[in-house]
């Protein structure tokens, strides 16, 4: 064999040998999550979510879907951003706050040798739009300004409350900031007349983007009309509606309902 076919010869072996190697494959393994559990409902807008940390993982990548199937919310965390415990459980806050609403979740480990991920499980996003406190207080902050001024105190009415609060819901959901309805084209008297007012008195304050019941009162009361509403010496009565969804132009959304009717009860001043 002469030196050139020698020299062929071994180049396809080397070929034949690199060709013939197996390679390695690597099997990630699987990890599953804890909380919400799949259909659980959860009472908060930024839920926490936990999971069964992953061995030998780098990092974690939480998906949060809406019910069209978009990613509304997603972060990438090692483990240590994690709260990861060796063998134990991860958890993380919702890294975006989320509307009511069904959202699915999952998490993907990136481990040595790949990627492992979790199935995606559901869970209901439900927080309450009104609460009794939230009313009380906006109460209390309108009645230590009346009361200060010698003006008799106002009293909550579950109608001009159920009026504000559908006229919240629309503006947060239909993304629109102002007192007439452009959908429906009802007005703050329309509304409260639907939810049951028989008073023949009525007003509104609106306001949007404030985080807190103090913000909303500090917005109105720096407003001259909006002011004068919570100062008429005419009302008697008040209703509180209040909404948030992230998925709209100011995200907070308030509306104070304003009434007199025969019978109203007396307010105390706080």
């Amino acid at each position: 064999m002469n030196r050139i076919n020698y020299l062929v010869l071994i180049a396809l072996i080397c070929i034949l040998t690199v060709v013939m190697v197996p390679v390695a494959t690597a099997n990630p393994g699987s990890f599953s999550l804890f909380t919400p559990t799949s259909g659980a409902t959860v009472d908060t807008n930024s839920p926490t979510f936990s999971w069964q940390s992953a061995d030998n993982a780098r990092n974690y990548l939480l998906q949060v879907r809406n019910s069209a199937g978009k990613v509304v919310a997603k972060k990438r965390y090692r483990p240590a951003k994690a709260n990861c415990q060796g063998g134990g459980t991860c958890t993380v806050t919702s890294p975006k706050s989320l509307s009511n609403g069904t959202y699915t979740w999952r998490v993907i480990a990136k481990v040595k040798g790949g990627k492992t991920r979790t199935d995606w499980s559901n869970v209901t996003v439900q927080v309450a739009t009104h609460t009794p406190s939230t009313a009380e207080e906006m109460l209390n902050l309108v009645n230590g300004r009346r009361c200060r001024a010698g003006l008799a105190p106002l009293v909550l009415n579950n109608s001009l409350t159920t009026a504000a609060q559908t006229h919240s819901d629309r503006m947060a959901s239909l993304n629109f900031f102002a007192h007439d309805d452009p959908y429906n084209s009802s007005t703050f008297i329309t509304r409260a007349q639907a939810a049951g007012y028989s008073g023949s008195y009525m007003g509104e304050n609106i306001a949007a983007g404030q985080n807190s019941v103090d913000d909303a009162f500090r917005a109105w009361w720096q407003s001259s009309g909006h002011k004068a509403n919570i100062m008429n010496p005419s009302y008697r009565e008040m209703g509180l509606g209040y909404t948030y969804n992230v998925n709209s132009t100011y995200h907070h959304y308030w509306t104070q309902s304003f009434g007199s009717r025969s019978g109203a009860p007396a307010g105390t001043c706080p």
